[in-house]
């Protein structure tokens, strides 16, 4: 038995659905803003809890998100990704966002405790203003924000119309017990790179100038 509300706002469930036959919740990110949102306060009665977490996918142009992607540029199989509940796909292309991460684990609860969950927001591809290259496209008022649960801001990049833009990386989802803070969490799906500008014409493939992101979780990287 679980009881659960957001953090910020004690009135609101969030976004959850709830598997009655399986007795299973599945907590969605629940805010609107993809970097500045807020965690879900669960209480936890006594049993056995399985625990599967999806970090969110880094900020890049439509389509580009990729599984995760060896060295030599072949990517995990799609159906080992599939197997957990996976949605990405492989994409050879340059300039790609990764994919988040995926992590389960089961945890005995031997007494009533309250819980706390981070659910990543997806990094997004954009540009704030029209500069590049300058010293101030680097300052925290003019970079693109990264998703939320920690994902990492992106520079501002504006070339040309049609050429422009970078993504951030996706946010961590994380599981906390007893209090709401670092110290406290106990599993952990990290989130995807961001990648590079979209137009890359004569950018090659894992070459020098490939800006792509990694995927947060290796073999099982969902986006």
């Amino acid at each position: 038995m679980i009881s659960y509300y957001l953090e910020n706002n004690p009135s609101s469930k969030g976004k959850v659905s709830i598997d009655e036959v399986t007795q299973t919740y599945k907590f969605d990110y629940p805010c609107e803003s993809y970097s500045d949102c807020t965690e879900y306060v669960i209480h936890l009665s006594p049993g056995l809890y399985k625990f599967e977490l999806f970090g969110a996918s880094g900020g890049a142009c439509t389509n580009r998100t990729s599984l995760f992607m060896n060295s030599d540029g072949n990517c995990t199989h799609r159906e080992a990704a599939f197997l957990y509940g996976g949605n990405a796909v492989c994409r050879q292309i340059v300039n790609r966002g990764g994919a988040g991460g995926y992590i389960s684990g089961i945890i005995k609860i031997l007494h009533k405790i309250t819980a706390f969950a981070t659910i990543g927001g997806k990094g997004i591809h954009t540009c704030t203003r029209a500069s590049a290259n300058q010293d101030s496209d680097y300052y925290p008022s003019n970079m693109v924000k990264g998703g939320y649960g920690g994902g990492g801001w992106a520079a501002n990049w504006y070339w040309q119309p049609g050429n422009n833009g970078a993504g951030s990386g996706g946010g961590q989802t994380a599981v906390m017990f007893l209090q709401n803070d670092l110290w406290h969490r106990v599993i952990v799906s990290g989130g995807g790179g961001g990648s590079d500008n979209c137009p890359a014409h004569q950018t090659e493939f894992m070459g020098a100038d490939d800006g792509s992101g990694g995927a947060g979780g290796g073999f099982t990287a969902q986006g």
